[in-house]
């Protein structure tokens, strides 16, 4: 994908309201037009310089195309955002509706208005420094207050003339009018700020963007001018849930305009006050990995609106009324915005969870000469039917062993490749085992492990115990290294068993304490020691706080990309408790594409640090080094690996793997059976 090409995520995917325009628009394009015209804000004989009223020295180029779609669209958003009902409208006291409500095309009007006047003042201020700034803010608070008067400044007499129209329509509500002029105010000051930053050239932390952005945006004042007419108390706005409420969506809009903005505003320089520029900065990411980022937080922020809004208390039958009203308008708000970005300029996309992993996909090229033995030792076993082996054989898990595996020989090709087929049929037998059959498993796979000489009568355990004789024949001396694998597989089977408890109690549990156990059960741990055999890497490197954090991260990743692969198949087995998209979807309220976009966020955060971590690891020797550089090479293969072999194997998607690797649209499958049954799952453990 190149710098100047890139897949905009759907933000608002969970966002309950829906896409909903003033039929009058149409009626009201042409005088609005005609109003902004009139105005002579744009010199119609210079197209390629944008000419302001205060004659700013700069040499910006605007082109007439952007210029005409502004004039052209502005009106479009008023209908897309502004409230539907007119100025005589009723409350109904038995009902949480509006009553008698009406299209009324003198609130479309100044909607537009609103919205045309908002883009020409970002676009005089975008270009001002400080002291220009400070007196566009303090001329419009001046029309404001003296809708009488006419002012020679053509943008100061467009507020004017925009604020006096609006008192006309809306009529008495002085504490709204009070309100809005107040939330103009902080917007226009912010304006100064953020005109500082740009001649200093300060990009600011994603923390300190968002607390200016709060204003900047332009959202609250909207919010209150819409919120026109309702005669809402102040009270209302002072509650805490209602301040969460409309911080969350403030920060909804703030980024989607970010989002929408980034390409014009990167073209002419003024890309230091939008949220992807600090993303990119503070997190050392790329523009996609910037925009999943946006997802990610976009997903919690709605639900965290959605909880505050169940939660409002009542102020009496009249006022909570006109409260729900107002909210609604500020949910289509917030639709309205980013349905009029998209109807300008659209694109859609999917994501892709390591877009920004510096590994590439790589094999092992001697697969061809492995995977016939490695599938015939497996069959050997007999640990499924004929039936089902084939099932179990067309998910390719020795291709996945060549996909993370290390690439220096075909006997550390067989190894990984068992591990892999060890794994899976691991996996398959504890899914369907209570407490007892877990704790069982668990402790004859660590037997086997300790005692190689042994066969055993239990299929799996034999599986095991073969699995491990060959892989210290085939790795030789590295006592450490193979502690290190045993303590990890230990960790990981007793683990299984809490799994197991969770299961047998249906406990889905909540995204943090998940992560916590599945840090242990996604099997990347044992999988990261065991590509580690044979480097001889001392204990105090694992014992370093950066390669902890390191392997933490890449473990999270393996996780969520396995879970956001596997969570089909375990939803058509009933076995989709312990995955993370169940957890982030039970907690946040989100359907499964929202809980997609919030991994999508998780994962370029985790991937930046993972990167930093790397940057600052220290030096312990010459050959340390090297066998610590090559270790996290593998780590880095390991998890392109897995997210590669989910789109390439059957196991998943059956044979549209590559085709959502392109489209990343993915179906729920129907419930199916396991790949073993329970009668079979006693057999051979020997209950």
């Amino acid at each position: 994908m190149s710098s100047t090409q890139f897949i905009i995520p759907d933000l608002l995917v969970n966002w309950p309201w829906l896409r909903v325009i003033d039929p009058n628009l149409q009626q009201v394009t042409d005088e609005a037009n005609e109003w902004v015209e009139s105005l002579d804000l744009f010199d119609p004989s210079q197209f390629k310089k944008f000419k302001v009223s205060i004659q700013l020295q700069n040499d910006q180029v605007i082109r007439l195309v952007w210029l005409i779609a502004f004039n052209l669209t502005s009106d479009r958003l008023g209908a897309l955002v502004g409230h539907l009902q007119g100025k005589g409208l009723k409350i109904s006291t038995c009902k949480r509706t509006m009553a008698n409500s009406t299209w009324n095309i003198e609130h479309l009007r100044i909607s537009c208005d609103l919205m045309n006047f908002y883009f020409a003042f970002d676009e005089y201020t975008d270009l001002a420094d400080k002291d220009e700034a400070m007196k566009i803010a303090k001329d419009v608070m001046n029309a404001f207050k003296h809708t009488g008067v006419p002012f020679d400044n053509k943008l100061i007499e467009m507020a004017r003339q925009f604020f006096k129209r609006t008192i006309d329509v809306v009529g008495e509500d002085i504490p709204g009018f009070e309100r809005f002029i107040a939330d103009f105010d902080a917007y226009t000051r912010s304006i100064i700020q953020e005109a500082d930053d740009r001649d200093e050239g300060y990009i600011r932390s994603v923390e300190d963007y968002f607390i200016l952005r709060r204003d900047t945006c332009g959202a609250k004042p909207s919010f209150s001018f819409h919120g026109l007419g309702l005669r809402i108390p102040n009270e209302v706005f002072e509650h805490p849930l209602v301040i969460s409420m409309l911080e969350s969506a403030t920060d909804l809009i703030a980024i989607t305009n970010d989002m929408h903005s980034y390409g014009l505003e990167y073209s002419r320089g003024l890309d230091g006050h939008n949220v992807i520029t600090a993303i990119m900065k503070e997190y050392e990411v790329d523009l996609q990995a910037a925009l999943y980022w946006l997802s990610g937080y976009a997903t919690k922020t709605i639900s965290k609106f959605l909880t505050d809004r169940r939660k409002l208390p009542s102020w009496g039958p009249e006022v909570d009324v006109r409260v729900h009203e107002f909210f609604e308008r500020v949910g289509r708000c917030v639709r309205g915005y980013d349905a009029w970005s998209y109807e300008t300029n659209r694109y859609y996309g999917k994501s892709d969870l390591l877009i920004t992993w510096p590994w590439p996909r790589a094999i092992n090229s001697s697969l061809n000469e492995v995977d016939e033995e490695a599938n015939a030792w497996v069959q050997s076993l007999d640990l499924f039917d004929s039936a089902q082996f084939k099932k179990f054989k067309a998910c390719n898990f020795n291709l996945l062993g060549a996909l993370v595996g290390p690439l220096r020989s075909k006997e550390h090709l067989r190894i990984s490749c068992d591990l892999m087929n060890f794994y899976f049929a691991f996996d398959e037998y504890t899914d369907l085992a209570n407490r007892e059959e877990a704790i069982k498993i668990a402790k004859d796979v660590m037997n086997s492990f300790r005692d190689t000489a042994t066969p055993s009568d239990s299929k799996l355990i034999e599986m095991s115990r073969q699995f491990f004789k060959r892989t210290m024949d085939v790795v030789g001396d590295d006592k450490p290294g193979f502690e290190r694998f045993i303590a990890d597989f230990d960790a990981y089977t007793t683990s299984i068993i809490q799994e197991a408890d969770d299961r047998a109690a249906g406990h889905i549990r909540n995204v943090e304490d998940y992560f916590i156990l599945r840090r242990d059960t996604c099997g990347a741990k044992p999988s990261f020691s065991f590509y580690a055999l044979g480097l001889n890497i001392p204990d105090d490197v694992f014992e370093n706080p950066l390669v902890i954090s390191m392997l933490e991260g890449a473990t999270d990743l393996i996780a969520i990309t396995n879970d956001m692969h596997s969570y089909g198949l375990e939803h058509s087995r009933g076995l989709d408790g312990h995955n993370v998209i169940t957890a982030i979807m039970k907690e946040y309220n989100l359907n499964l594409q929202g809980a997609l976009y919030w991994l999508s966020g998780y994962a370029t955060k985790t991937i930046a640090k993972f990167v930093s971590d790397r940057k600052k690891l220290p030096s312990w020797s010459p050959s340390v080094d090297a066998g610590v550089t090559e270790f996290f090479d593998l780590v880095g293969r390991c998890v392109r690996g897995y997210d590669a072999w989910s789109y390439e194997t059957k196991r998943y998607y059956g044979d549209k793997g590559l085709k959502i690797q392109k489209t990343r649209r993915i179906t729920l499958q129907p419930r199916d059976a396991a790949y073993i049954t329970k009668e079979q799952l006693k057999v051979s453990i020997a209950v």
